[in-house]
This record gives C-alpha cells, structure tokens and sequence, in this order.
C-alpha cells in the first residue's frame, strides 16, 4: 500500500508541528505509512524556507503554499490526500472546514473548533462527505496523564521496545 501523501498547514521550521508532529514522519516505522508531500504557512519567506528544509531531509521536493490562495492550493492538491492543521486554535474551524470541503481526510489538533456547536458542525460535515477526521489530543499536556507513570520508553522511536 502506498503511504498516505501528508500536507501540513502551519508547518514552518519551528514550534509545534516541526518540533512534534514531522520528526516521527521521517523514521522507518511511519516512513512507509506516511510521507510529507506539501506544507502551508502565512508567508512566502516561511513557506519557501520549510519546504527548503524538509525536501533536504526528505531527499525530495516538498510543495510549499502560503497565504489564503495557499490554503485552497493544498486543500485541492492531488498529490495530497490527508491534511493536517497545526495552526492556533480560533482558525482551526475554517481550516477544518475547507479541507472537508475539498474532499480531504482531516488529522486536526485539539480541539477542532473553539465551541461546542462548531465541533458538532465540523463532524457533521465530514460524516456527510465520507471524510475521516483525527483529532490529536496532545495528551502528553494532558494533567490526568502527566499523573499517570509513563511505561513507554521516551526513546520508543531510536527504541520501540
């Protein structure tokens, strides 16, 4: 099976998602599940230097989209087929929206929208379209897991043991 063609909106060479969620993507056990294929950011400089350093890690080209027009580019970009939202809360419903729109499996931060009613919006919208939505929990911020002893190596991706 081929892996699922990934494109990042808020993906830039720092904060959250290149520190998280795109190292993983490059390691042998999900390397062949998922593959980096475009990223989106606000700006043309941001845009152009991810793509830079993630095509360099790659060992291939990785589309960079900016702005508005570059959110419709990635979300209607053949070559992707799931999109991933890292980008502040408050934007995560038009995000989320668009992408369901577009015909897009989802792979979205918590929480998916800022209200309740936009998070019921959002799930109605992709079951309507047949779309699948992940939602991260970033549980590791998590209080109830923070308490709980962590029994998984903290290397697990050096050593999956």
């Amino acid at each position: 099976m081929a892996p699922i063609r990934l494109g990042f909106i808020g993906l830039s060479t720092q904060g959250w998602a290149s520190q998280e969620l795109v190292p993983p993507l490059f390691h042998p056990l999900l390397a062949s599940k998922y593959t980096l294929t475009a990223l989106c950011t606000r700006s043309e400089a941001s845009a152009t230097a991810a793509a830079q350093r993630y095509s360099e890690r790659a060992g291939r080209t990785i589309k960079a989209y900016y702005g508005e027009e570059g959110v419709q580019g990635i979300v209607h970009d053949p070559e992707v087929d799931m999109v991933v939202v890292t980008v502040k809360m408050p934007e995560h419903f038009a995000l989320a929206m668009a992408v369901i729109d577009a015909g897009k499996d989802l792979l979205i931060e918590w929480i998916p929208g800022s209200s309740y009613e936009q998070t019921v919006k959002i799930a109605e919208a992709a079951k309507e379209k047949g779309i699948r939505v992940l939602v991260g929990g970033q549980a590791n911020q998590g209080l109830a897991i923070n308490k709980v002893p962590l029994t998984m190596s903290p290397n697990w991706l050096e050593d999956p043991r």
